[in-house]
């Protein structure tokens, strides 16, 4: 069936972390199939960081995870994440599609075209595509989003960067700061 945000991301998540191939990336709800998977999102009816098992469609979890957030939580418990990186993506990215996908943001939101609105775009506009369809729809919306995903980790380790060259040309001189690069500098 149609696919959300919050799954994309959370297969981006662990395939940029190395825990998963894009090639072994399966869509079903049947619980035989999904049980023979190590990672399972955003289906199955359970929340456990222990077993691999990633969904938040069940009266019994009360949090405001989606699935994108609880898989940044695993990685940031794993020690994929590093503090500032977690904390990073969850506001650049992971806290907006959490809270679209369980009903949280305003109306103003709602209307206002996002990252969640853009993913779910790549959904088939015809109702009732095919599995075939639904699957390249679905790894068209992976791909864009994995160079989205990317491309804020290295715009952040490279302002991570920058910030050690500020600091430097900073402690050197209290009165100009020279730079011999252009970079960001204000934050």
């Amino acid at each position: 069936g149609p696919f959300h945000a919050d799954e994309i991301i959370a297969c981006v998540q662990l395939l940029y972390a190395n825990l998963i191939q894009k090639n072994e990336i399966h869509r079903s709800r049947d619980p035989l199939v999904i049980s023979k998977f190590q990672f399972v999102v955003d289906v199955g009816a359970i929340y456990d960081e222990k077993h691999f098992l990633f969904d938040h469609h069940q009266s019994s979890y009360q949090g405001e995870l989606s699935s994108a957030g609880m898989v940044a939580k695993f990685l940031f418990h794993q020690g994929f994440y590093d503090t500032h990186l977690y904390h990073h993506l969850k506001k650049e990215l992971i806290d907006h599609v959490d809270a679209f996908d369980n009903g949280r943001v305003s109306r103003e939101i709602l209307n206002t075209p996002t990252f969640s609105h853009a993913i779910e775009n790549f959904v088939p506009i015809r109702e009732g595509a095919d599995k075939e369809e639904m699957n390249r729809a679905f790894f068209q919306a992976l791909d864009f989003a994995y160079g989205h995903f990317d491309r804020l980790v290295e715009r952040y380790r490279y302002r991570q960067r920058c910030k050690e060259v500020v600091k430097k040309v900073m402690d050197s001189s209290d009165e100009i700061l020279v730079f011999n690069e252009m970079v960001p500098w204000l934050e």
